[in-house]
């Protein structure tokens, strides 16, 4: 650890840097978990709508 002129500790971060593709993963896979997280509530939803239209 290093001071700053303010005399306050600067630290490294203990977390990994990610690269693009490691983000690129990470966000894929958030959004397949939202969509099959999401697909009961959509189903319901449509299933609702289908039946207030015929």
């Amino acid at each position: 650890m290093t001071r700053n002129q303010l005399g306050r500790k600067e630290g490294t971060s203990a977390a990994p840097e990610l690269d693009v593709a490691d983000w690129a993963v990470f966000g894929f896979s958030w959004m397949l978990v939202m969509v099959v997280g999401l697909m009961p509530i959509v189903e319901t939803s449509l299933r609702g709508c289908v039946r207030t239209l015929t």
